[in-house]
């Protein structure tokens, strides 16, 4: 096996391991490739045949070799990166899920931890209003003035209390308000791959159609080149190179928007960093 034919099955072997529907039908790059007869017909035609389609073809085999070779590695980038942004965006969504998560946590035990300890003096402040209640249904000056000293003294502690709950409240509220808005403007700063994403697919799903048509050329181009038609075999070629160049270029545009979900990934993780700070 040539080390042409090695590059490509490792490649494919990569792309299917990653499993990602997105790259899922670039496993059907092998159709891409010559089988060991044709090329072999085809070495005859340009090495034996007329000498100026053999000339020709030489070219046209050179190129679509070229471009080719830029197909495997394309796919190769492509799939790597897709599978780097991937890991990186589920990371990404979960870490803003859990923007000041702890921060507030502490705040409500903080807040419920007061209310807690601060019932014992409500619970006192309410029995003396009962007590001081029935001690004037009753008429007993001496203990109405009693237990309205007692209010008095506690009065402060219960006014610190209650602004100290008032306090824990307004606080836990503004700091969930800034957490609903930093979660909110990262979110949104992550869901621009969305657009991307939906171009990719279209990308992809241009890829795969051009990939079905690689069969049938395939064939004619093996029946041609073993007829010994140099003309024909020079034409199937040049339709097999026409539609290698669009998968490529194809490609090169999802590689470029792979790198631009990268830097939306990255602008964002830089954005939750200053969060966290």
């Amino acid at each position: 096996m040539s080390m042409f034919h090695k590059t490509i099955g490792l490649t494919l072997l990569i792309l299917a391991l990653l499993g990602n529907p997105l790259y899922s039908s670039v496993a059907n790059a092998a159709a891409m490739d010559l089988p060991e007869s044709t090329a072999a017909n085809l070495n005859k035609l340009m090495n034996a045949g007329e000498a100026v389609n053999a000339e020709k073809l030489k070219s046209a085999h050179a190129e679509y070799s070229m471009f080719r070779q830029q197909e495997i590695e394309l796919g190769r980038l492509i799939a790597h990166h897709h599978k780097t942004n991937e890991e990186a965006l589920i990371l990404l969504r979960k870490q803003i899920r859990q923007i000041d998560a702890m921060k507030l946590a502490a705040m409500q035990a903080e807040l419920t931890d007061t209310k807690e300890r601060s019932k014992p003096l409500y619970a006192l402040s309410e029995s003396l209003y009962k007590q001081l209640k029935q001690a004037k249904l009753t008429k007993n000056k001496a203990l109405v003035s009693q237990l309205e000293d007692n209010i008095l003294r506690i009065k402060p502690a219960i006014l610190l209390t209650r602004q100290d709950v008032k306090n824990k409240e307004t606080f836990l509220k503004e700091a969930k308000a800034s957490a609903y808005k930093k979660i909110k403007d990262l979110r949104a700063m992550a869901d621009e791959t969305t657009v991307t994403y939906a171009q990719l697919k279209m990308d992809k799903s241009v890829v795969s159609s051009t990939l079905k048509l690689f069969s049938p050329q395939m064939k004619y181009l093996g029946k041609t080149a073993k007829a010994g038609d140099s003309a024909a075999a020079l034409h199937a070629l040049r339709t097999l190179t026409d539609y290698v160049r669009i998968v490529v270029e194809k490609q090169q545009r999802m590689y470029t928007l792979e790198q631009k979900i990268g830097t939306i990934i990255s602008n964002a993780q830089v954005q939750l960093s200053r969060h966290s700070q």
